[in-house]
């Protein structure tokens, strides 16, 4: 179907569509893991009308709700609802909430932190640009099983790539994703795709491997983290970030650590 045809519908319309569609990719997906799939491309295309489908329904509607999966749209018959998530927002979802038991004040601190910094990165590292600065970055791998996006991908004035991740709560492999990620984002940059696809608009891409910054609050780090950073090759350039424990109200950096020395013995990860 094409965009067009789609536009046309209404927001009832387009959810009946998505879920169809949905439903067709879990049967071809069944199909496939049978070896009763005579065409792959099915699932492809199948791929490509569903992210069509979404993108028009993200461009035409307004979608509210805590859990993505029971997302409503926003129309005369919800507004109420609308009115009293806001509300349930605007009291527990701040820096001031006095009950830190509550739902909402304790709901993906990770996404919380996130939108923190990427309203102002330079209160991370003064030296990052503020814009543009790519959230949930996917890369050609993300649909590997086992496969997640890149927190932040960021640039600094001095043109090199900085890999973000973020965790508030202790993290054994937090090391070892960051090395992960730099992997990644390094290979794009050698074959010059960061460059064509102008993930940052004219800014000039360094001509050097990205750092890889580890955030967290300062007594969050896994105890093990030190001794697995020194494991990573040092060619892979690591720093830690001990944030302030209460960097909800603000993000105040209390120490910036590289983790990984040439002291290192072995090639490492």
């Amino acid at each position: 179907m094409k965009s067009s045809e789609l536009r046309a519908k209404n927001g009832d319309d387009l959810q009946k569509e998505l879920n169809e569609l949905l439903k067709a990719q879990f049967g071809l997906r069944m199909q496939h893991a049978t070896q009763q799939l005579a065409n792959n491309s099915q699932i492809r295309k199948v791929r490509r009308d569903i992210a069509r489908v979404r993108t028009v329904m993200e461009r035409e509607n307004v979608w509210f709700g805590i859990d993505r999966s029971q997302r409503k749209r926003l129309a005369p018959d919800t507004e109420r609802e609308w009115d009293t998530l806001y509300a349930d927002l605007a009291q527990g979802r701040n820096a001031i909430q006095s009950d830190k038991r509550n739902a909402l004040y304790r709901a993906m601190p990770e996404a919380w932190l996130e939108s923190i910094l990427r309203r102002d990165i330079t209160k991370l590292d003064p030296g990052l640009i503020i814009a543009p600065i790519h959230a949930q970055f996917r890369t050609n791998q993300a649909h590997r099983a086992g496969s997640r996006p890149i927190d932040l991908l960021a640039l600094r004035e001095d043109g090199r790539l900085a890999v973000i991740e973020l965790k508030v709560a202790e993290d054994l492999v937090l090391t070892l994703q960051g090395a992960e990620y730099w992997l990644r984002v390094e290979s794009h940059r050698k074959q010059g795709n960061i460059t064509r696809s102008r993930l940052f608009a004219d800014r000039e891409i360094a001509d050097e491997p990205p750092l890889v910054y580890l955030v967290g609050p300062t007594l969050r780090f896994h105890r093990a983290f030190s001794t697995l950073a020194k494991c990573i090759r040092t060619e892979i350039e690591i720093y830690r970030f001990d944030i302030n424990e209460d960097w909800r109200g603000g993000v105040r950096v209390m120490r910036r650590t590289r983790v990984n020395y040439s002291e290192v013995t072995g090639n490492g990860i």
